[in-house]
This record gives C-alpha cells, structure tokens and sequence, in this order.
C-alpha cells in the first residue's frame, strides 16, 4: 500500500511532512487500526476505498507561485547555464582536489605565520585552516542575514573593480 499520496492507488494515507530525517527514519508515525466488526480483509478493502472516493479533487501539483515559476523557467537549463563538455565535468575528482590545493596555497602564508612556533610551521594545518577560512564566509552570510557576506566581499570586490571599471556596470 503507497503512503504517498502522489502515487496512484486506491488507497493513500498523507502522513504529513517530515521536517527531520530523524522523523522520518527513526521514528516513523505508527498507525494502528482495530477491526471492531471483525471484517475481512475484501470488506475493509472496499469501505476504505468508498471513504477515499471523495478526495479525488486533492492535486498537490506545484507549491511555486506563478512568478517563481516564471523566474525558475527564464533562468535556463542546466545545459545552457554549464558546459556539460567541459573539463571540470569530465574530471570532476582532479578539479576538487585542484580547488582544495588551490585554497590550500592561499592559507599557506597565513597559516604559516600563526603557527610558526610549531616545528613544521603549520604546513600540515593549512589545508584544514584554509578550508575552515573558505567555509567560514557563507556562514558569516546565513547568520548575518547575508549583510554580513556582502560586507567580507566587499574589500576583494572592490579591488576588481578598480583594475576592471567596466565591471562595475
């Protein structure tokens, strides 16, 4: 018996929404049913499906309102907006690890600067500094009401647009 109400059946039971994987997965809604009449199963099969009969004019379709859906469409396909021949998507693994080497090589002079007392200088921590440092700017964003991210990226911003004017337009 399908549990989404989405899927074609005679019966559907709407659980509701899981706000949670824990909900959803680890305690599951339990739905218990007695049989006080003492029917069998063709009975209680019937009665079920004469009960559901009336919600037919149910249709989730879309949850969008009519401009977001218009502003969804207009923005493109995946295809149009990425190159799908492009090297990034047919090495995906060589272009993390080349971003994860390339953020690692930005934090290198900083992280060996604050940890100079150590005797390696902090070369084996600059991955995970540099990495921390990167990941830290989007979450300045979300907790600042994304004021904050425009703020950090104002100073790199700001650089270039003054060696590309027309940027700025």
């Amino acid at each position: 018996m399908p549990l989404n109400p989405s899927e074609d059946s005679a019966i559907n039971l709407d659980l509701g929404y899981a706000d949670d994987n824990v909900v959803g997965y680890d305690h599951p809604t339990v739905l218990l049913f007695k049989n006080n009449k003492h029917l069998d199963r063709n009975a209680l099969g019937v009665r079920l499906r004469i009960l559901l009969q009336g919600d037919e004019e149910r249709n989730i379709g879309l949850m969008l309102s009519d401009d977001d859906l218009l502003a969804q469409q207009s923005g493109g396909t995946f295809s149009e907006i990425v190159d799908r021949d492009g090297w990034v998507n047919k090495l995906p693994v060589l272009a993390w690890i080349l971003v994860v080497e390339i953020i690692y090589l930005a934090a290198l002079p900083l992280t060996m600067f604050i940890f100079r007392p150590l005797p390696d200088r902090g070369i084996i921590l600059a991955r995970i500094f540099g990495l921390l440092v990167v990941s830290y700017i989007p979450l300045v964003g979300c907790v600042c009401g994304m004021d904050g991210l425009f703020q950090v990226c104002r100073v790199p911003r700001a650089g270039s647009c003054y060696r590309n004017p027309h940027w700025l337009f």
